[in-house]
């Protein structure tokens, strides 16, 4: 597994075009620390959702299906707008991550710290590995 720390958002989407390369299927996923209804009730308390804030994650953490890689790029973009999302008076945040998988990569990206981590899957390793889960199953 590779690890990338303090990574901004052009990088990050260079790094995305580089490590899909050939590749127009993922499946992308929102995960936070806490429930996105939990985030919602929260922000009730603190002031107010912000409307944009939880349309952005409201159907999270189900995943996505993205066919395409200018698609993927479109859905970063939007996400990497609101690297941390928050109550109307910003007393509340939430801290997200952005998972993103395809056959044999998860790459997994918080723009708010600007840190990834890549994890690979090839045929030599499935060899290897035929009773161990994938690193982000297990």
């Amino acid at each position: 597994m590779k690890e990338y720390t303090s990574i901004d958002n052009s990088a990050f989407l260079k790094l995305v075009d580089e490590v899909f390369v050939n590749q127009n299927h993922f499946i992308i996923t929102i995960l936070g620390r806490e429930p996105v209804e939990s985030f919602k009730e929260s922000c009730e308390k603190e002031g107010g959702v912000i409307k944009e804030h939880y349309e952005l994650v409201k159907n999270m953490p189900l995943g996505k299906k993205i066919s395409s890689k200018q698609e993927l790029v479109n859905e970063i973009k939007l996400f990497q707008k609101y690297p941390v999302l928050h109550s109307k008076n910003i007393n509340f945040k939430f801290h997200w991550d952005l998972y993103i998988w395809s056959s044999t990569i998860q790459l997994t990206y918080n723009s708010h710290f600007g840190q990834v981590k890549l994890a690979e899957d090839n045929t030599f390793q499935k060899i290897l590995d035929v009773n161990e889960n994938r690193n982000w199953l297990a």
